[in-house]
């Protein structure tokens, strides 16, 4: 479970980075800036499966990943964590690719069983030993499952490609250097 969440950390990290560029798209699919709800496949995260969220504005990325024991997504979530980015879109390369840099707003977890939420205490998840049921925490800056979550104003530079009605990012974001290729196995519609 924790090489899981760091992971997903990890991957969440990676969708961020916007800018000002309009994309063509047909009336119902998704455009450059993103503006909407979209949802992710659900994905094998490690010890647990995920999917993610994301609610967006032009100027804003709300990405909630859930996670789940089923590896369909169907049973009760047992833990969420979510990531909130001020983004930036730049201009599209000759293959559709646009980067985007996502500004770091907020980072929080939250334990959504009693199980989890003892789990966490017991080896005191991110520093922390006050975890609770459907209270969230912020991880801003802390060390959770060996990874060092990134603080309030960090830039992750990361690239976002939108085919039809469904799009992808990067697998993973990164502070120094833009990714180039897209995920193949995560996928939003």
């Amino acid at each position: 479970m924790h090489q899981h969440l760091a992971l997903l950390i990890i991957l969440l990290f990676s969708l961020t980075q916007c800018s000002t560029t309009t994309a063509p798209a047909a009336s119902g699919t998704p455009s450059i800036p993103l503006v909407g709800t979209f949802t992710s496949n659900c994905y094998d995260s490690g010890d647990d499966y995920t999917k993610n969220t994301i609610v967006a504005t032009a100027t804003r990325i709300t990405k909630t990943a859930t996670y789940y024991s089923e590896s369909d997504c169907s049973g009760a979530p047992i833990f969420k964590l979510e990531q909130v980015f001020d983004v930036s879109y730049g201009t599209a390369d000759g293959s559709g690719v646009y980067p985007l840099d996502a500004t770091v707003v907020s980072y929080s977890t939250t334990p959504l069983t009693s199980a989890y939420a003892t789990v966490f205490n017991g080896i005191t998840f991110c520093g922390l030993t006050t975890w609770a049921v459907d209270t969230s925490q912020s991880v801003l800056g802390l060390t959770c499952s060996g990874t060092l979550n990134p603080s309030a104003g960090a830039v992750a530079l990361d690239i976002i490609k939108i085919t039809g009605s469904s799009f992808n990012f990067s697998e993973e974001a990164s502070i120094s250097t833009r990714p180039t290729s897209l995920s193949t196995t995560i996928t939003y519609s």
